[in-house]
């Protein structure tokens, strides 16, 4: 925060597990529903935590580039899938065009970081199995 701000920090009332979506949470801020976040963003909140609306915008970026991520990985379960079908079916499901390309940014620095550790040895695939990198996204690696 800037020196001198007179910022507005909501509390944390609650944090509840979606019925319908349980890989989400509802995040309550001063006894009310504010808005939904993937779990995985929501790691680190804790009810009582004070949150900025700086922070608000910062946690809902987030939650929008993994609904992203989580979006392109299902897409890729089913297949190998190119880049410019990956981007038409993040479009499709409405998501921001910037968010779009941070999310193959992430998939093109996975598939740079396996094609660098298999052309090594053979030892390269478990490292990349040891790392944990989602095999949907080694899917990308037919582009070439």
């Amino acid at each position: 925060m800037a020196p001198g701000c007179v910022c507005l920090m909501k509390k944390i009332t609650a944090i509840e597990v979606q019925k319908r979506t349980p890989n989400r949470v509802n995040i309550h801020l001063d006894g009310e529903f504010a808005f939904g976040l993937a779990r995985i963003v929501a790691a680190w909140l804790r009810v009582g935590q004070e949150l900025s609306e700086e922070k608000i915008g910062q946690l809902q970026a987030e939650d929008a580039r993994e609904r992203a991520f989580q979006q392109a990985m299902l897409f890729l379960s089913y297949r190998a899938r190119s880049e410019s079908e990956i981007r038409q079916n993040l479009r499709k499901h409405e998501i921001p065009e910037p968010v779009i390309e941070q999310t193959l940014d992430r998939f093109e620095l996975h598939r740079r970081f396996v094609r660098f550790n298999l052309g090594k040895d053979v030892a390269g695939l478990d490292r990349v199995a040891f790392l944990h990198v989602p095999l949907g996204e080694l899917a990308l690696l037919h582009r070439g």
